[in-house]
């Protein structure tokens, strides 16, 4: 027994040896690449364990899955591996694979990290069901997370999540280019859309932060209730109730709701 915690002991203080933080990287700069671009995911995967430092693969293994996930984690390296093995170009044969996969150019860097994190952390990679998580992000424009909130959500709401999130996205696009006019014309946003600006911003704030907690079942009542006294009480009406794709067809309402008001103060300058 004293045996078997002395090893338990060794083995623990080995692994917190190992790990480092991406600040400890004694050398910063990638590798140039210059060799034939891989030709599937297995391949590639040969090609980064050989080609990239020690310690660039200890902080990719010391991360973890969310961060890598959102690129917090060395994203000067997903950028390398997007630009270096092609995964823009439909015509490569990591490219192909992805656009086969129906996954946006936007997202196959990301979907790549966690691939090749779970590469090196030794388990199942679990290919098929990430890339069908991802395909309900790229359709949901992130409304919609994971497998198992799509099976939550009827195909019709489905639908509908996919629409509205189009237009609300579709909208603070137009809102932004039209903000950016604004700012060169006259040097500073007037006060009227400034204001405006700032309830939007709050408001995107308040739904993302109510979707995500609904998502994850922690306690939304406070973002809820600020979002009700913005003037949504009557849309936001037995919100609890709802079923999860009623949940975020409303709260994306309210998104379209304050971006069509911004846009329309903005026509009217």
């Amino acid at each position: 027994m004293k045996k078997l915690l002395i090893l338990c002991i060794a083995i623990i203080g080995c692994n917190t040896d190992a790990c480092i933080d991406e600040s400890d990287i004694t050398n910063t700069r990638l590798p140039e690449f210059s060799g034939a671009i891989p030709k599937n995911i297995e391949q590639s995967f040969i090609v980064l364990d050989s080609t990239l430092a020690e310690d660039v693969k200890k902080v990719v293994v010391c991360s973890d899955e969310a961060n890598i996930k959102a690129q917090r984690t060395l994203p000067g390296l997903w950028m390398w591996i997007h630009n270096s093995f092609q995964l823009y170009n439909n015509s490569s044969d990591l490219g192909q694979f992805f656009e086969q996969q129906k996954i946006d150019k936007r997202q196959r860097s990301r979907l790549y990290g966690v691939l090749y994190y779970r590469h090196l952390n030794g388990g199942n990679i679990f290919m098929k069901e990430l890339i069908s998580e991802y395909r309900i992000q790229n359709n949901s424009n992130g409304r919609v997370t994971s497998i198992s909130q799509r099976d939550q959500i009827t195909d019709k709401e489905y639908t509908q999540i996919k629409t509205l999130s189009n237009i609300s996205d579709s909208l603070m696009s137009l809102n932004g280019t039209l903000a950016v006019k604004d700012l060169l014309n006259d040097n500073k946003l007037s006060q009227e859309p400034q204001q405006m600006i700032d309830l939007r911003n709050l408001i995107l704030e308040l739904t993302r932060d109510i979707r995500m907690k609904v998502a994850s079942q922690s306690n939304y009542s406070k973002s809820l209730g600020s979002l009700r006294k913005l003037g949504y009480s009557s849309l936001l009406q037995e919100f609890e109730k709802l079923s999860f794709g009623q949940k975020i067809i409303v709260l994306e309402k309210a998104r379209i709701d304050i971006l069509e008001k911004e846009h329309n103060t903005q026509q009217h300058l």
